[in-house]
């Protein structure tokens, strides 16, 4: 792949869908009301209670009011036996948000691709209904041999176990919009949205493309949240406190986001409102733990030099850091340290945000749902505030930005910490 470095890349389009508002107007306002989309639900199989969590929760979603092909989502349904795809709603609702604010037009699609991320597609959703189905079978047949079971299950899910796939929501997003260039789907823990932006600086650096569509959703339920509790990650009263003395954990949230990365000379040429540029990014997979970061290698520490080093800025003149935020005390402590082993002696007072208590841990979808954010604010000149630091951890030595203030952001660090040890730094920078 013969990558054009000097080629720069444009972010020209968000479409922000969170338990606070969908789209950018809604969202913005929440977060300037400061709400938390937090809610305590209860979970069902079937008739059967199974269980209560605080969850960021997407409620009543109707992907049928975005304007979408209507023949296209009913060959869809078709192809899906009539099953409903939560997670493929949300893929669709995020593109188009996105492509609407970016005003850009597919075209024929040869030189547009999308890369999708998430870290499990409608997995919670065929869970759920294989155990509701198989307790069915059970009880209204009886005894059944090995062989009947699979055909019983065999006849019910094979189309739903094709449909885990994940080329198959990447081919029906594509089919929906009409993409026909280079396409991927991405799943590496909670920064798999920075490195779907990497990657498509890449594809835009090659010429492969001019365009690249990034969507990251995520449709967390009862499942994931048991996990995370068994663990001790939940927080215990659905606050999500980064930072903060108190802090006991993060909640699970639903939604996600896409952005439109575009070659800045061909948005530039057909007039796009350009937030940002991506300048680049570094990466690095601790393969230590998988729910715990490597406190004996500065694995997190390198990437965010190697990014500085390699777009040649200074730790000074990064004006703020988004951080991971977990609200967890190890990986809250993980990322402290490693800002300021980095930007202490720089840039002590860089200013440090988290976005999660606003709209939950989107998990897979967190790092490009925090970007979309971050863009807004740029965009509105507006430095948002993380919240419920209040008593914040002193021996963490942070800048936590705590009250909404008007700043002139030119550039800005990324930072994602995620399971598995995935982690992520990337830099965005105001043209």
């Amino acid at each position: 792949m013969n990558i054009r470095r000097n080629r720069r890349i444009a972010i020209t389009g968000v479409g922000p869908l969170t338990s606070i508002g969908v789209g950018k107007k809604e969202l913005w306002k929440s977060i300037l009301q400061k709400r938390q989309g937090v809610s305590y639900e209860k979970f069902y199989l079937g008739k059967d209670y199974l269980g209560s969590a605080h969850i960021y929760k997407i409620k009543n979603l109707d992907i049928g009011k975005f304007g979408i092909n209507k023949k296209i989502l009913n060959e869809i349904n078709v192809w899906r036996k009539g099953k409903k795809s939560s997670d493929l709603n949300f893929f669709l609702a995020t593109i188009k948000l996105a492509l609407d604010d970016s005003e850009y037009d597919v075209g024929n699609g040869s030189k547009t691709g999308v890369i999708l991320t998430h870290e499990q597609p409608d997995g919670e959703q065929f869970f759920s209904d294989l155990i509701d189905k198989s307790f069915d079978f059970i009880k209204q047949k009886g005894d059944l041999s090995k062989k009947e079971y699979f055909e019983l299950l065999n006849n019910t899910f094979s189309r739903d176990v094709y449909n885990q796939q994940t080329f198959m929501p990447l081919f029906q997003v594509a089919k929906v919009f009409g993409v026909h260039g280079y396409s991927l789907f991405i799943n590496n823990a909670c920064a798999s949205g920075l490195y779907a932006m990497e990657i498509a600086c890449q594809l835009i650096r090659s010429n492969l493309l001019n365009t690249v569509i990034v969507s990251a959703v995520d449709n967390s339920g009862l499942l994931r949240s048991i996990w995370m509790r068994e663990n001790n990650l939940y927080s215990s009263d659905g606050r999500i406190r980064p930072f903060s003395l108190d802090r006991n954990g993060f909640v699970c949230g639903q939604g996600g986001a896409a952005l439109i990365l575009e070659d800045l000379e061909y948005a530039k040429r057909r007039g796009a409102y350009i937030y940002a540029e991506y300048v680049g990014g570094r990466f690095v997979l601790e393969s230590w733990k998988v729910a715990f970061p490597n406190i004996l290698e500065n694995y997190y520490v390198g990437i965010i030099k190697e990014v500085l080093k390699e777009n040649h800025i200074l730790p000074k003149n990064i004006d703020l850091i988004n951080a991971h935020g977990v609200a967890t005390n190890l990986i809250d402590q993980y990322e402290a340290k490693a800002i300021r082993q980095v930007f202490g002696k720089t840039n002590c007072n860089v200013m440090v945000n988290a976005l999660k208590p606003y709209i939950g841990h989107t998990l897979g979808a967190s790092g490009l749902l925090e970007i979309a954010i971050l863009l807004i604010g740029m965009k509105k000149g507006a430095l948002v505030p993380t919240l419920n630091v209040d008593p914040i951890d002193t021996k963490l030595k942070l800048n936590v930005v705590t009250k909404l203030k008007k700043a002139h952001l030119k550039t800005i660090l990324k930072l994602s910490c995620g399971f598995g040890g995935f982690d992520g730094a990337v830099i965005l920078k105001k043209t």
